[in-house]
């Protein structure tokens, strides 16, 4: 099985100081791929526990879920979220929430983001299962994380 991909966010200007610091933890054979406030990198899961002990410049680390061109149009971001398999991260009894960030000119905000985004699993679950996961905002047991940088869109 290949490992999982994985972004973090660190301070922007420090991000080869996160990368170098995740490949010394990790014992990486190279460096994460670096991006503006975020590094790349591919790690076992159980990374997620050596990680959130000892980084010190990390500031959350993600499960990367999709990366890529989304159109620039809030149905396509609804597409590739829609298209994703939730059934690995999302236990039908839990409840999640979307954060989402947006940076760049668009005809949307943030909240339209987690909005479409959230429906998206929420059909894409019930497609897989047949449940209708439940949605708390204020206390989500996964939080889903979905920023939209230009055209570029992460969900982890």
């Amino acid at each position: 099985m290949p490992s999982p991909e994985f972004f973090a966010t660190t301070v922007m200007g420090l991000e080869d100081v996160c990368a170098r610091e995740v490949a010394g933890i990790l014992g990486l054979s190279g460096l994460p791929e670096l991006g503006r406030g975020r590094i790349f990198f591919k790690a076992p899961l159980e990374a997620i526990y050596e990680l959130n002990l000892w980084a010190r410049t990390m500031h959350k680390l993600f499960l990367l879920l999709y990366r890529g061109d989304f159109g620039g149009t809030l149905e396509g971001i609804y597409k590739a979220a829609r298209q994703l398999d939730y059934t690995g991260v999302i236990r039908p009894d839990q409840a999640f929430a979307v954060r989402a960030e947006r940076v760049g000119q668009h005809d949307f905000t943030s909240m339209d983001v987690a909005a479409r985004v959230g429906q998206a699993v929420i059909d894409s679950y019930k497609a897989s299962t047949g449940v209708r996961l439940k949605v708390n905002l204020d206390e989500p047991d996964i939080e889903i994380y979905a920023f939209v940088r230009d055209q570029e869109l992460l969900i982890g």
